[in-house]
């Protein structure tokens, strides 16, 4: 019985070898490698079969369901029932009383196998040694009950006893052996997946891997095909060599150092280092991360090296696009504010002065207009080069975009007045540059520039001390451009006043604080022939502002065209209100037409909106222009005038005689007046000259058939000589200032109609 003991282990022992080598053999391949472990399986049992423990004629016992129980467990359903059919059909052709018994044990076993295997991977029991013990208690157990019951046999105690220990040890003992082969097997399995996952991952990774001990030399390297052009020598040849046998000395010892103080840290380190491989000068970012192992018995990292030359190109070009303007090549206004931010920390820290010279080339939108934009950029470069001639090492020059140009001067003087003058000496030889002409193309092109002046050494931010120096560069232009100006506090209060006034019109367009006022028109008969719109701004705290005070501020504040075609509704409105009076019924009314609003595009059709809208009648409405306004598109305003003049509109020429007067004005434009300015009517009697003028406009007047008014009119000398020489229609302090609407029906009710003087005498300015 010992024997046979030992003899069934050395079975065991083979069978597990046998399954480790056919295991090994089909590679995962599932179905092959299940039935060659079935036949294993059952060969073993069968193998077992041959020399039993007899019991009686006909009747013994083996190892047999060990096997065959184990073979179900591990083998699975496939290697089970192969092996299972093995041994039952071998042990129904010995015979014997014991044949039936011993087969329906085998398949009890078989079903008890398959029973535990399913409760295994549902996780219900365990697959430790206790349970595999007692495992092959159950099988056997049941085995030699349905042996002893089916054959008639009397229990053989001592016999069954014995078997009955040591055949769960058998099932434990090949348990335990199939178990660790399958564990093993499925280690070998993971790694197998593993280091296929791995090297298809590093092949994928665009970078050189490197593996390399503490002495830089290369253990390993995996380098993608799209970067062999990398390496100094073949991978496969680098593989043994160290860094300081491929690479400049200086640079292997930086990454020798830099590998072992990878070796020393617990995170990965970062390097950027530079090769000239071939003909070309790359750039690489190293991360290396320590093994946790040793290899060939030295310490070792794994270091990623990735080529970030194009990525350095790209920042480069980011930084250019960033920093500096494309056109001329200088810092840009960003680039600009950082410099002078820096500036500004040095002049505070050793009590120096600097200076900031803004540049603005005078008229140059013009040259842009006449010479074309390609000229206009040659013109840019030119006067960027000139500018950068004039800088030192410590100075520096920035475009801050358009014509507008900058010049940083550093450390001038710790004293103002010496900074004042060497700011001002420096801004004198920049205007002579920018004075010397220009070559665009085939032209030469003279020009110049205005410049504002900052002195700093004191904690302004960047932006405020840009926002000074723009604000004397205004006021050089102002003086007449080609100057210098140095920023003064009384430039800030200008600029801030004008912001508050901006501020108080939006608000009082808002609230309704704006009115209208009407001055009356005369003829030379003192009867009223018409009134001029004026607007008139009730401001809470100054009180009554005529337009010189404001009008500036609406248009630089984009107020104006709003502001100009609120005045137009409200004329329109008060039309309508008048159009049942006895005497305002009949009286037009004159409405300023500015710029803005006559080069819209449907301006003629917005004026018609407001006629329809308020009832206004047309023929009453006198929209007046003044010559600047025509300048701009003679073409467009002539559309607009004629669109509207079909319906009744008339227009005036305001002005006539002060800018651009031209007999093509006269020809071509529809006009029904025109009216004489009060610079020419101020002078008179004294002054001929304007005695002329006035004369040949009512007679240019009289030519066209246009009427002739004149504004100003304050004395009855000015108004006996103007009446004397064909003017027929008079404004003026002389009969009435501007007033409300209602304030002027009064006074058109009580006018006597036959006498000026009577209309003159209760309304004359004292």
């Amino acid at each position: 019985m010992v024997l046979h003991f030992f003899q069934s282990i050395t079975l065991i022992l083979a069978l597990c070898w046998l399954q480790s080598v056919n295991t090994r053999f089909w590679r995962g391949r599932s179905v092959p490698a299940q039935v060659t472990s079935g036949l294993l399986f059952g060969a073993t049992a069968i193998v077992n079969m041959l020399d039993p423990i007899w019991l009686a004629p006909g009747v013994f016992i083996d190892a047999r369901l060990a096997v065959l129980g184990m073979a179900c467990v591990f083998g699975g359903p496939l290697a089970g029932c192969l092996a299972v059919s093995m041994a039952v059909a071998y042990r129904l052709e010995l015979g014997g009383a014991g044949a039936v018994p011993g087969a329906a044990g085998m398949l009890i076993t078989a079903l008890l196998g398959f029973a535990y295997r399913h409760a295994l991977s549902r996780h219900w029991v365990r697959g430790g040694a206790p349970q595999m013990l007692g495992f092959g208690f159950l099988i056997h157990l049941l085995a030699l009950f349905l042996l002893l019951v089916l054959s008639g046999l009397a229990p053989v105690s001592v016999l069954i006893l014995s078997m009955t220990l040591m055949l769960p040890v058998v099932t434990l003992m090949l348990a335990l052996l199939l178990q660790d082969l399958q564990q093993r097997s499925q280690a070998n399995s993971a790694l197998e997946e593993s280091e296929a996952r791995m090297r298809a991952i590093t092949h994928a990774i665009p970078d050189l891997l490197l593996v390399l001990d503490e002495d830089g030399r290369y253990l390993d390297i995996v380098s993608p095909v799209q970067h062999r052009h990398l390496l100094y020598d073949d991978a496969a040849r680098l593989q043994g060599r160290r860094m300081h046998d491929v690479l400049p000395t200086a640079k292997a010892d930086r990454l020798l150092a830099f590998v072992r103080q990878s070796l020393l840290s617990r995170t990965p380190e970062a390097i950027e280092y530079t090769l000239d491989i071939g003909a070309t000068h790359r750039t690489f970012e190293g991360r290396a991360q320590a093994l946790d192992i040793n290899l060939d018995g030295r310490k070792a990292v794994v270091m990623v090296a990735r080529d970030i030359t194009a990525h350095k190109a790209a920042e480069a070009e980011i930084m250019q696009l960033a920093f500096f303007d494309p056109l001329t090549g200088l810092p840009n206004r960003r680039r600009l504010i950082d410099r002078l931010t820096q500036m500004q920390a040095r002049s505070a820290q050793d009590g120096t002065f600097s200076a900031l010279l803004c540049i603005d080339l005078d008229d140059f939108k013009k040259i842009n207009d006449l010479r074309g934009s390609a000229a206009g950029d040659q013109m840019l470069q030119q006067v960027a080069c000139r500018l950068e001639s004039f800088t030192r090492e410590t100075h520096s020059v920035a475009r801050m975009g358009g014509d507008k140009f900058a010049v940083l001067l550093s450390g001038l003087s710790t004293v103002r007045e010496q900074a004042h003058s060497a700011a001002s000496l420096v801004a004198g030889q920049l205007l002579e540059a920018l004075r010397a002409p220009y070559q665009l193309g085939p032209n030469v092109q003279f020009s110049s520039g205005s410049i504002g002046i900052v002195l700093f050494n004191e904690t302004f931010s960047a932006n405020e001390l840009l926002q000074q120096a723009d604000l004397a560069m205004y006021a050089a232009k102002d003086a007449g451009k080609n100057t210098w100006y140095f920023f003064v506090p009384a430039f800030q209060e200008a600029v801030n006043s004008r912001l508050r006034l901006e501020e108080e019109i939006r608000q009082g367009l808002l609230r309704g604080e704006f009115h209208v006022h009407y001055q009356p028109q005369f003829d030379e008969r003192g009867h009223l022939a018409g009134a001029e719109a004026l607007v008139r701004w009730q401001h809470p705290e100054h009180g009554l502002m005529i337009p010189g005070h404001f009008i500036g501020a609406a248009e630089q504040a984009g107020l104006l065209q709003q502001l100009d075609h609120w005045v137009l509704v409200e004329a329109c409105h008060q039309l309508a209100a008048w159009s049942g009076h006895p005497v305002m019924g009949s009286v037009p009314v004159s409405v300023n037409i500015s710029a803005v609003q006559l080069h819209q595009g449907d301006f003629s059709t917005q004026v018609m909106g407001v006629l329809a809208e308020t009832g206004a009648p047309a023929n009453l409405l006198m929209l007046e222009l003044t010559e600047s306004v025509l300048v701009r598109d003679m073409a467009l305003a002539i559309a607009h005038m004629e669109a509207l003049r079909v319906h009744g509109v008339r227009f005036a020429l305001d002005d006539f005689g002060t800018g651009y007067s031209s007999l093509s004005y006269l020809q071509q434009l529809p006009l029904d007046e025109l009216k004489i300015d009060q610079s020419f009517v101020r002078s008179l009697p004294a002054d001929t000259g304007s005695l002329v003028i006035i004369r040949a406009i009512t007679a240019l007047a009289e030519s066209f058939g246009f009427d002739v008014i004149a504004e100003g009119v304050e004395t009855d000398a000015q108004h006996t000589l103007l009446a004397s020489n064909g003017c027929r229609y008079f404004q003026g302090y002389l009969f009435a200032q501007p007033m409300p609407a209602q304030a002027l029906t009064t006074l058109a009710t009580t006018l006597p109609r036959n006498e000026r003087h009577a209309a003159a005498s209760g309304i004359r300015r004292r």
